[in-house]
């Protein structure tokens, strides 16, 4: 007999964990279930190839780092003329090969551990503080009628 391949099997997908969250923050299902970014990505989240684009390339000139070792690899950035760098938001300079290899694990620096700014996470704070307000103005509200 023959077999029917799945859709899946077809068209593979990445798993998107990001756009999960943004599912759940949209939806409120993250507020219902008493989700938070931190219980989400334990380890932290990866950073989205959005993120990566929009990292600064420059060149080893522009960086007037010659004689400094990329803190990744310890090569100087120097030994390889050509080579492409990634500044990173905290002004950390790395190898781009060295930095991407650890974004796409990590959304911080390797160096000083600085967040990249996460729009995301930002609504999910926003979201997360409105909620609070809003249940202690509940608890006022209650308060003042049957307190």
């Amino acid at each position: 007999y023959l077999e029917m391949a799945s859709y899946f099997d077809e068209h593979p997908q990445e798993a998107d964990p990001l756009g999960m969250a943004r599912l759940l923050l949209d939806s409120g299902l993250a507020m219902e279930f008493g989700l938070t970014l931190e219980r989400l990505f334990p380890d932290g989240r990866p950073t989205t190839q959005k993120e990566l684009d929009a990292l600064p390339r420059i060149t080893v000139e522009e960086s007037k780092k010659e004689n400094e070792p990329c803190p990744i690899c310890m090569a100087l950035f120097g030994e390889e003329k050509d080579a492409r760098l990634i500044e990173m938001p905290c002004k950390h300079i790395f190898h781009e090969k060295c930095i991407l290899t650890w974004l796409k694990q990590m959304n911080s620096c390797p160096s000083c551990r600085q967040k990249m700014a996460d729009p995301v996470e930002e609504e999910w704070k926003r979201q997360e503080k409105r909620r609070v307000e809003r249940e202690r103005d509940l608890e006022e509200l209650h308060d003042s009628m049957y307190g």
